[in-house]
């Protein structure tokens, strides 16, 4: 926990899969900020990290330059939004193509 805190302090950006943001929520990185995980670890998030705004049926959520998701298939689908902040839409389309995706813009919804 305490190497992930350094590398959390030293990075631009943060995306979390599944539930990776619990180990955020441990550290306390949460408090006040948007946040989801994986459904059966929800009650889990929220007790960790109860001054977070926790987001039940959200496929992935942002906050700031965070990106937390709530699943394995939706860490996807947030990676591809996270690409597509980066380098564009157009980037990020032609990742997915590639892979044989079907990705296509959204909000995490």
């Amino acid at each position: 926990l305490e190497q992930l805190a350094t590398l959390v302090a030293r990075s631009r950006h943060l995306l979390t899969v599944c539930t990776g943001s619990l180990f955020l929520a441990k550290l306390g990185l949460l408090d006040g900020r948007d946040a989801t995980t994986h459904h059966l670890a929800l009650d889990q998030l929220r007790e960790l990290a109860p001054a977070a705004r926790v987001h039940e049926g959200r496929r992935w959520v942002e906050d700031g330059d965070w990106v937390l998701s709530a699943g394995v298939a939706s860490g996807l689908d947030a990676s591809f939004h996270v690409c597509e902040r980066l380098w564009g839409a157009e980037v990020a389309g032609t990742i997915a193509k590639n892979i044989e995706y079907p990705w296509s813009p959204g909000d995490g919804g």
